[in-house]
C-alpha cells in the first residue's frame, strides 16, 4: 500500500525580509504515528532553493488518530527563519504552510509524552547544527554522508519492515567507512602538525643560522648574508679610501715630475745659454749640459713612476707592496659588485625566511584546523558507529535498538571520586563505575527510564511499564540481548549516579506509596493499573516510566534518569552477599563471580542505611556506595538481606517501601531463583 502524501509549499525570508536562499530545515513529527499498518517517517528534509521557496511531500496527519503535529524549522548559520507548529490536512490539493500553520500545539499532554515532544525538537536543532560543520575536512564530510545515508536507510526502513535489516547493515557499513575516515583525518591532522613544526624550524634556521653554518647544503642564512654584506660594505669602503689615498700619492709624483721636468727644462734652456755665450768657459758649459742631461733622466724616471701609480696593472705592485690608483678601483668596484650581490642575496634569503615563516604559519593553522575538523568527524563517527542518532535533550541521546526501537539514556560523563568527596572519604582517581577491566572510558549510558519489553525487546522509553518476574540471570540476559556495550546495570553504575546526586545536594523521590511519593504526596504519577495514587486495594502500585514530576528524576528535570527510587527494585550486577560477606566486582567491567573481590566483610544487620554500625569498612565498599562513605554521602534507604547462601542486590526500593525507598536502598535477600513484581532492572550501555 501506498502512503497518501500532500503536497506542502512556501517561501522562506530572512529576519531582513530577503528570501532566504539555499536554507534547510525539517519538518517533524511529534509523536508516532501509523496508517493502515504504515509507520509514519519521522522528519522530512526541507531545502529552499535561490528564492527562499520550498516543496515537501508530508504525511496527512489530520488523519491520524494520535493528534500529532509538524513542527517545521529552519535555520541559517546565524538565526533560525522557520519555526511553524502546522497540521496537514487529508486532502488532493497542494497546501501552503502558511494556511495550515497553528498558533499554539494542541493542550498540554502528560509529561512522558511532553519528554518525547522536547527529544523531537532537540532533534531538529541538532539537524541545523549539522549545517554548521560542513565546512569541515574531508573526513568531516564523509561522516556527514554516512549520517545522511543512516537517516536516509533509517526513513526507507519505517515503509517496510521487510528491508529494515539491509538498511541497517548499510547504515553499519556507513559508520565504519566513517569511523575509518575521521581516524585518517586525525592522522592527516597529526602529520599535517609534524610538517607545521619541521617548517617552522626550518623557517628559524634559513632566518638565524650562524655566519657560515650552512641550512641546507652550500646555501645560509638571512643572518649569515647580512653579516658577510656589512663585512664586504666594509671592505669596499676601507678599498674605496685606499683608492682615493693612492690617487693622492700619483697626483704627488706626478706634479713632482711635472716640476722636475721644468725644471729640467730651465737647465738646458740655461745650458744652451751658457754654451752660445761663454766658449770660453767650456768645461763649465760642459758639467752644465752633464747636470741638464741628469735632471732630464731624473724627469724620465719620475714620469715613468707617475705613470705606474696611476695605471699600472691590478695586483701588480709600485713599491714596497702599494698598488696603482687602477688596482685600488677596480679592487673597490669588485667590492662594490660583491656587496651588493651579498646584500641582493641576504634581501632575497630574508624575503625567502620570512616566506617560509608565512608558510609555516599556514600550515600550523592548517594542522589546528585539521586536527579540530578530525576530532570532530571522529565524535560524529563514534555516535554513528554506536547508533546514537542525536541528543535528545542535553544529557540524554537516543539510540536504535536491533528491532528499530527507541530508547532512551542518560550521558553521564566521567568524574574523579575527589570530585563528588572532596574531603577525601573515597580517596581519589577515576571513579570505578568508569573502568572497565582497568581501561577508562570517558561516559556511561544509563537507561533513561527502567526496562520494559516492547515488541520481544527492552527498551527504555515512557510510559511503559516496568519489565518485572524475572531473575537477576534472565534479566541480565534480556539486556544483554540487545547486542555489544549493553548490559544490566551494575552497583558501579548506581553509586556513580547516586553520589553525583549527593554532591550537588538532591535526592530523587519517587513512587514509594502505590502510585506517589509517601513524603510529598501529592507528587503522582500515573499508575499501570486504573487505581487512584495511595491506594492498596489493586496490589499493583507500579507507576508508567517516567510519569511522576520531574523531582523523580536524579538530576531534578525531566532529561534525568528516572524512577531510581521506588516504583521497582532494581537488580545490580557486581555485588553479591554470599554467606554474609560482601563480594564486589574490581571494576564495571565483566567478570564471573568467582572473579569478585572477597571483602572479608560481614554485612551489618537490617536497618536504616545511614546508620548501620560498620567499623572500618574497606575502602572499596565506601566507593560502591554499599556501606555509608561518611555522614554527608548516605542517601536515603533501608538495607535489607539474609544472611544465608548467594543473595544478589537490588536497589532504590519499590511502589510499597514507604520511607525505606530511595537511592541508598539495598536489598539482599534475593537468591539466583527469585523474582517478583516489585523487583525490574534497567540497562546501561557503553561504547566498546
Amino acid at each position: 500500500m501506498t502512503l497518501k502524501t500532500v503536497t506542502v509549499t512556501g517561501q522562506i525570508y530572512n529576519p531582513d525580509g530577503t528570501p532566504a536562499a539555499g536554507v534547510e530545515g525539517y519538518a517533524t513529527l511529534n509523536r508516532p504515528e501509523t496508517d493502515n499498518g504504515i509507520v509514519i517517517p519521522t522528519s522530512t528534509f526541507i531545502k529552499a532553493d535561490a528564492d527562499g521557496k520550498f516543496s515537501i511531500q508530508l504525511w496527512p496527519n489530520a488523519r491520524g488518530s494520535g493528534q500529532s503535529q509538524y513542527i517545521v524549522r529552519a535555520y541559517t548559520r546565524r538565526a533560525s527563519v522557520l519555526n511553524l507548529v502546522i497540521v496537514v490536512p487529508d486532502v488532493d490539493v497542494p497546501v501552503v504552510i502558511t494556511d495550515i500553520a497553528i498558533a499554539q500545539p494542541y493542550p498540554p499532554i502528560d509529561q512522558s509524552l511532553q519528554a518525547l515532544l522536547d527529544v523531537q525538537a532537540a532533534s531538529v536543532i541538532a539537524q541545523a547544527a549539522k549545517v554548521d560543520a560542513e565546512s569541515s575536512a574531508d573526513a568531516a564530510f564523509a561522516s556527514e554522508e554516512a549520517a545522511a545515508l543512516s537517516e536516509s536507510n533509517a526513513g526507507q526502513s519505517a515503509q517496510t519492515a521487510g528491508t529494515k535489516a539491509q538498511e541497517a547493515g548499510a547504515s553499519a557499513q556507513s559508520a565504519l567507512e566513517s569511523k575509518n575516515a575521521a581516524a585518517l583525518s586525525e592522522q592527516n591532522a597529526g602529520e599535517a602538525k609534524d610538517d607545521a613544526v619541521v617548517a617552522k624550524d626550518k623557517a628559524e634556521a634559513w632566518a638565524d643560522n650562524p655566519v657560515d653554518a650552512e641550512v641546507e647544503a652550500g646555501r645560509y642564512s638571512a643572518k649569515h648574508h647580512a653579516i658577510k654584506a656589512d663585512q664586504s660594505a666594509l671592505s669596499a669602503a676601507q678599498s674605496k679610501a685606499d683608492s682615493e689615498t693612492a690617487k693622492g700619492i700619483a697626483e704627488e709624483k706626478a706634479l713632482a715630475a711635472s716640476g722636475s721636468a721644468t725644471a729640467a727644462g730651465q737647465s738646458a734652456s740655461n745650458a744652451a745659454g751658457s754654451a752660445l755665450s761663454a766658449n770660453e768657459d767650456r768645461a763649465a758649459a760642459q758639467q752644465s749640459a752633464g747636470q741638464a742631461d741628469g735632471s732630464a733622466d731624473d724627469a724620465a724616471a719620475s714620469k715613468t713612476k707617475a705613470q705606474q701609480w696611476a695605471s699600472n696593472p691590478e695586483n701588480a705592485p709600485v713599491e714596497g707592496g702599494l698598488y696603482s690608483a687602477l688596482h685600488y678601483a677596480n679592487k673597490a668596484s669588485a667590492s662594490a659588485t660583491t656587496a651588493g650581490q651579498k646584500a641582493d642575496a641576504a634581501a632575497l634569503s630574508e624575503s625567502n625566511a620570512n616566506d617560509s615563516k608565512l608558510a609555516a604559519k599556514q600550515s600550523e593553522d592548517n594542522a589546528k584546523a585539521s586536527e579540530e575538523n578530525a576530532a570532530i568527524s571522529l565524535q560524529t563517527a563514534q555516535e554513528i558507529a554506536i547508533g546514537l542518532s542525536a541528543y535528545a535533550i542535553p544529557g540524554q541521546v537516543v539510540k536504535t535498538t536491533p528491532g528499530g526501537q527507541v530508547t532512551y539514556l542518560f550521558r553521564q560523563p566521567a568524574y574523579n571520586l575527589e570530585d563528588v568527596a572532596p574531603g577525601g572519604e573515597l580517596g581519589t582517581g577515576l571513579h570505578p563505575a568508569f573502568l572497565f577491566n582497568g581501561t577508562p572510558a570517558r561516559e556511561i549510558f544509563i537507561g533513561a527510564y527502567p526496562g520494559a519489553m516492547v515488541n520481544g525487546e527492552i527498551v527504555c522509553q515512557p510510559g511503559r511499564d516496568p519489565r518485572v518476574s524475572r531473575t537477576f540471570d534472565q534479566s541480565r540476559a534480556e539486556c544483554q540481548a540487545l547486542g555489544a556495550g549493553w548490559d544490566i546495570m551494575s552497583n558501579w553504575d548506581w553509586s556513580a549516579i547516586a553520589l553525583w546526586c549527593m554532591a550537588n545536594g538532591f535526592q530523587p523521590r519517587g513512587n514509594t506509596n502505590y502510585g506517589r511519593s509517601h513524603a510529598n504526596r501529592w507528587e503522582t504519577g500515573t499508575r499501570v493499573v486504573d487505581a487512584v495514587p495511595g491506594s492498596s486495594t489493586n496490589t499493583n502500585g507500579r507507576t508508567l516510566t517516567g510519569s511522576g514530576p520531574a523531582t523523580w528524576s536524579h538530576n531534578n528535570t525531566p532529561s534525568g534518569i528516572h524512577d531510581l527510587a521506588g516504583n521497582v527494585g532494581e537488580f545490580n550486577s557486581g555485588l553479591i552477599l554470599d554467606n554474609n560477606i560482601f563480594k564486589i566486582a574490581p571494576d564495571n567491567g565483566i567478570y564471573l563471580e568467582s572473579e569478585f573481590i572477597d571483602t572479608a566483610y560481614a554485612a551489618a544487620e537490617n536497618g536504616t542505611f545511614s546508620t548501620r554500625p560498620y567499623t572500618d569498612p574497606p575502602l572499596i565498599l565506601k566507593r560502591g556506595l554499599v556501606v555509608p562513605a561518611s555522614a554527608s554521602l548516605a542517601p536515603v534507604g533501608y538495607f535489607y538481606k539474609n544472611a544465608e547462601g548467594l543473595r544478589f542486590a537490588s536497589r532504590g526500593g519499590s511502589f510499597f517501601s514507604g520511607p525505606f525507598g530511595g537511592a541508598g536502598a539495598m536489598d539482599f535477600r534475593d537468591s539466583r531463583a527469585n523474582a517478583g513484581t516489585g523487583i525490574g532492572f534497567r540497562p546501561r550501555f557503553r561504547v566498546i
